[in-house]
């Protein structure tokens, strides 16, 4: 196919494409013709995903940001078109992927920590550990934290996959790290919360709760938040570990909790959404749900989404804890939501991902990615696609 049908192509994509690069159209009339040219018989989707990899690419941490709302910064996937590409490990995936220029990382039962290319699905390389890893990843400048349930936090280079350094707990880690104040923190089931220094693992501090930590610690103005298996919510200095207030809620709390400016919110086994003051540890109010919650909060808008084993999604208003609207998949829910601009994404147990409208629940779209994958990973999302893991492969849909 010569250039001219290749450019009467792209005119009849013109409206696709300026909703890939924006307002960057200078790409669309330089680079991309460039590539068209050098590569003529590659198809235009190629085009597509050669746009999306050439910008800065957000979410390099288990729920976005220290502060685990689950917002991601960029456009919302409106509609779906199909699985971009699949990626096989060698066993199921509960973890989380992160996503930062143009690479994936996401951890495997297979006991590895993978690097995938984010337009192609090809493996970079896989860093083998002795443990499941169910931890999701935090990459802070080209270095890629993960736990294992070997015990180890371990630190490795992102271009590479080489071990920069590992730091041993006493028991397995199910915790996701979260990176601040030049200190990466990271909970253990052998009952206590880590603070250690991210250029040489070494031990900072440690806080001691009654028992395992599954929950993945989040950060805000300096104050550390955790929950525990002892159905504790716990807030700490970021700096010394000092505890400021615990919160008993009536379950385990292995859900992560989400901060804003007034509260922590955190589900519980219990079936609970909690909402809790962010200075005095007082319950602001409780939502009950009909199972027990796995997942993790997102906030956006002045409302709370939760996923809860019951099947359903929740949202609920920020300030008073009212339902605001519901809404029920096929299966159970331990996928935790994810927000870009007024769309909510999550997987369930159905094998469907969802997009729902996030003020009224309704549904945008839903794509069957496998019916035998139950969705224990939560999605990520960059430029348009959405990666997520579920049974032994991790999947990039646009």
């Amino acid at each position: 196919m010569g250039i001219s049908a290749w450019l009467a192509l792209v005119r009849a994509g013109k409206k696709r494409l300026s909703r890939v690069v924006s307002h960057r159209t200078y790409i669309y009339k330089g680079y991309t013709l460039k590539l068209i040219q050098r590569f003529a018989l590659v198809p235009i989707i190629a085009i597509f995903c050669t746009e999306l990899c050439n910008d800065k690419i957000y979410g390099d941490m288990f729920r976005a940001t220290t502060n685990r709302n689950g917002v991601y910064q960029g456009d919302a996937l409106e509609s779906y078109s199909k699985i971009q590409w699949t990626f096989v490990t060698g066993q199921a995936i509960y973890s989380s992927p992160a996503i930062v220029d143009g690479v994936v990382y996401i951890g495997s039962y297979d006991r590895n920590l993978y690097a995938v290319e984010a337009c192609t699905g090809q493996k970079k390389w896989a860093f083998p550990t002795k443990g499941v890893v169910f931890s999701s990843p935090a990459i802070v400048s080209d270095t890629v934290y993960i736990g294992s349930a070997d015990g180890h936090l371990y630190a490795i280079t992102g271009k590479t996959g080489q071990e920069k350094w590992r730091f041993m707990t006493e028991k397995e880690i199910v915790s996701s790290p979260a990176v601040a104040h030049d200190m990466v923190y990271i909970g253990s089931r052998d009952q206590h919360l880590y603070a250690l220094d991210i250029q040489t693992g070494q031990e900072k501090w440690r806080f001691q709760t009654m028992a395992g930590i599954d929950s993945s610690p989040a950060i805000a103005n300096h104050i550390v938040y955790v929950g525990s298996d002892d159905q504790h919510l716990y807030a700490l200095d970021a700096h010394t570990g000092q505890e400021k207030w615990r919160f008993r809620a009536k379950g385990g709390l292995i859900s992560s909790p989400a901060i804003s400016e007034r509260g922590v919110y955190i589900g519980g086994l219990d079936g609970y959404l909690y909402a809790i003051d962010v200075q005095t540890g007082e319950c602001q109010w409780q939502f009950q749900t009909n199972g027990g919650i796995i997942s993790s909060p997102a906030m956006a808008h002045d409302i709370v989404y939760i996923g809860s084993r019951d099947g359903s999604l929740y949202a609920v208003a920020v300030q008073t804890g009212q339902e605001l609207w519901r809404f029920q998949t096929g299966g159970e829910i331990y996928s935790s939501p994810a927000v870009i601009g007024h769309i909510v994404y999550l997987g369930s147990w159905d094998g469907y991902i969802y997009a729902l409208d996030g003020q009224t629940g309704e549904e945008k779209w839903k794509y069957l990615v496998n019916e035998y994958s139950n969705f224990y990973a939560s999605p990520s999302i960059a430029n348009g696609i959405i990666y997520i893991g579920g049974g032994d492969r991790l999947y990039a849909i646009h």
